[in-house]
């Protein structure tokens, strides 16, 4: 099961907004634009951790720009920030889990990403398509959880069709 946290829902939550300062984050090729609370990002975020935190300039711009990322992926990270849940709609194409979970690996939010492949586990039902599987290859490391899970569904999905 997934690391279980508390977005700002919870009194401890609550404290990360005390005083708090905004970071800009433009998602995309169209710089999709968040203001997102930085102690939020950096607690959750390996990624945003050593960005805003360290002597890169984004630390001090209080400016991340993402421009190869997918805006509905980053769109489905914010909420999980405030609040600590992620639910897969049943319409949702296994492809921008794919990329929702490509997102969170990026970004070193490990809670995240394993609550994202949790979804996938709770839909055995769902067909991975082989654009979905061509996709995943070409963004995830070899090792990748993602495309181990991917390829054994495939695997699954071949042995219920004999």
């Amino acid at each position: 099961m997934a690391e279980q946290i508390r977005g700002v829902n919870s009194v401890e939550g609550l404290q990360l907004l005390k005083g708090c300062v905004a970071i800009e984050v433009l998602v995309g090729p169209a710089r999709e634009s968040w203001a997102i609370q930085k102690a939020l990002l950096t607690r959750h975020s390996l990624f945003f951790h050593r960005a805003l935190l360290g002597v890169f300039r984004e630390a001090y711009d209080k400016i991340v720009i993402l421009p190869d990322d997918d805006p509905d992926a980053f769109g489905r990270f914010v909420p999980w920030l405030y609040t600590g849940s992620y639910t897969r709609s049943g319409a949702e194409p296994l492809l921008q889990c794919a990329k929702t979970w490509i997102l969170g690996d990026k970004l070193g939010a490990t809670a995240f990403k394993n609550l994202v492949i949790e979804t996938l586990l709770d839909d055995p039902d769902y067909v991975t398509e082989p654009d979905d599987l061509r996709y995943v290859y070409a963004h995830t490391p070899a090792k990748s959880s993602l495309r181990q899970y991917l390829t054994d569904h495939v695997a699954l999905q071949i042995m219920r069709i004999r």
